[in-house]
């Protein structure tokens, strides 16, 4: 199975790829040039690192670079995670590629809150400059207000070395005149290597001390794949990489940001608007989930026909009258409020009774959860044609267990796309449920989440009176964290216990027995209890 998983990961890779690199067009000689530097780099030896060396190296140097790859956001998350662990002594600032360095003003105006959002996204020309999601790059700017941190324009015009040298200029500069100040800057990949820009900025300021910081290299994952187990690796003590997802996701993001570009050339400047729904993340929505579907089963061994798998309709936000529409067909008032409640939260979710899906953000794991839930729900369909029923007439233990096994596999599925997926572990409820920022709501079913795990036994008290809101989230917190804990722990081992616990993910009428199998099996060991998700 695991070389049949190999096998699945590669495939798509090559199919996202290839889309993504005959959407992109031909590369200059130049880029071809840089691009193949980048992957002299993955031939080097690489070690495993972890984040305390890589934040002891951060917190020597003076300047820190970190690569982006545009169209994916997890660049610019791993941004903020870094900076959030950063010595808070000293001035410090951001580097960024994607304004060019005549509108520096415009940047100082917009933090100090004299340009609106709209209004500094034109002063800079955004628009025809750069045109990457804004909503990545908008980030940075609540940041540097967060932690007081200046930006620092660093893109221009010309060849990509002549850019480079336009950076390093700008970047010694600020150095120089900011006596003991730190620079984070963050750039495309392929510049951050080391005879690239890091050269020329040495050139310059030759005995400042600095850290590079790759992200998700593709020639690494695949060369290293069956022993890079961890995220944080290093090719020197100065020199890390942060593979934090599979190369195939960033080239996903990619090949929407292509396809949105293609349909509205002023996609970017108004990212915003589809952050309220207005626009759809993809044009082949369905070819996609059905060959994320496709590849689950191969992957999983299990045996679907074509026919039963193209079996479905996928919804966004453009027909949320027909959603709701179908939802209101409910027997039963406390569901139909359950599944508005969901579109308003901005979830996914599967239409009961159907095999209809609401989806409100095409996105890699989203689209492969649904995948598996629409997997999921064909084999207990098969067993029995009314096993939803028990959303409406069930009791709320059934319901629980519904979810529950309806989340794991979907999660697990997601997981079998997307290895690099993670979410709140056992520690990390703990964590959420003590933070003060953690909506009242929310720590409610986080606690009802432990006890469940804790004291299966007291499932009735438990969930007495409890909303099929509340219960949907506690099934879904736990079910998720015990799909993530078995697919590292057990399925990338080929450990004999997966026959058994695929039979009992798909019991048609889950009851104690099977619920109870998982926590005793899983959830009440110490090892899963010690859990927590990654910092990247």
């Amino acid at each position: 199975m695991k070389e049949d998983l190999k096998s699945l990961q590669r495939r798509i890779y090559n199919y996202m790829r290839k889309k993504a690199n005959s959407l992109e067009g031909e590369w200059s000689d130049e880029l071809k040039k840089y691009r193949q530097a980048q992957r002299k780099l993955c031939r080097n030896k690489v070690l495993k690192s972890n984040f305390k060396e890589l934040i002891t190296s951060i917190n020597s140097s003076d300047i820190i670079y970190l690569g982006d790859f545009h169209t994916f956001d997890q660049s610019i998350k791993n941004l903020g995670r870094i900076l959030h662990h950063l010595s808070r002594n000293g001035k410090k600032a951001i580097g960024v590629e994607f304004v060019h360095s005549i509108h520096q003003g415009c940047i100082d105006a917009f933090i100090k809150g004299q340009l609106t959002e709209l209004e500094f996204l034109e002063c800079i020309d955004y628009g025809e400059s750069w045109r990457f999601p804004w909503s990545h790059y908008k980030v940075i700017f609540d940041l540097a207000r967060r932690y007081k941190f200046k930006v620092v324009a660093l893109n221009d015009t010309g060849t990509l070395f002549e850019r480079d040298v336009k950076a390093s200029k700008l970047i010694a500069s600020y150095l120089k005149e900011n006596q003991g100040a730190k620079i984070m800057v963050l750039f495309g990949e392929y510049h951050i290597v080391n005879d690239k820009l890091p050269q020329r900025v040495k050139e310059l300021i030759p005995l400042h001390k600095s850290t590079i910081i790759h992200q998700n290299l593709d020639e690494l994952y695949w060369r290293h794949q069956e022993t890079l187990k961890g995220e944080i690796y290093k090719f020197s003590k100065s020199e890390f990489t942060l593979q934090t997802s599979p190369p195939w996701v960033k080239y996903e993001s990619m090949i929407y940001w292509f396809e949105n570009l293609c349909e509205d050339p002023e996609f970017d400047i108004h990212q915003y608007i589809m952050e309220n729904k207005i626009k759809t993340f993809s044009s082949n929505a369905e070819e996609n989930f059905l060959l994320l579907a496709k590849y689950i089963t191969e992957a999983l061994g299990i045996e679907i026909t074509r026919d039963e798998l193209e079996d479905f309709n996928l919804y966004d936000h453009r027909k949320l009258d027909f959603v709701e529409k179908r939802i209101g067909l409910c027997d039963k008032a406390r569901v139909i409020q359950f599944y508005r409640k969901l579109i308003k939260n901005g979830k996914s979710f599967k239409l009961p009774c159907s095999t209809r899906f609401y989806c409100s953000n095409y996105s890699v794991n989203r689209m492969s959860f649904l995948a598996g839930t629409h997997i999921h729900s064909i084999i207990l369909n098969k067993m029995d044609p009314q096993f939803e029923s028990v959303l409406s007439v069930g009791q709320q233990d059934e319901k629980f267990y519904f979810f529950f096994f309806q989340s794991m596999f979907s999660y697990f599925a997601s997981k079998v796309i997307n290895p690099y997926r993670k979410c709140d572990m056992y520690c990390d409820v703990e964590h959420r449920i003590k933070a003060a920022q953690t909506h009242p709501r929310k720590r409610k079913n986080l606690i009802i989440s432990l006890e469940l795990i804790n004291t299966p036994e007291e499932i009735d008290n438990i969930l007495a009176k409890k909303s099929l809101r509340g219960i949907h989230s506690s099934a879904k917190t736990i079910g998720n964290m015990v799909a993530d804990y078995i697919f590292e722990e057990l399925f990338n081992e080929k450990s004999p216990k997966m026959e058994k616990i695929f039979s009992k993910m798909f019991s048609v009428n889950p009851n104690f027995e099977d619920f109870h199998y998982f926590v005793s099996e899983f959830m009440q060991k110490k090892k899963f209890k010690k859990k927590k998700k990654r910092v990247f």
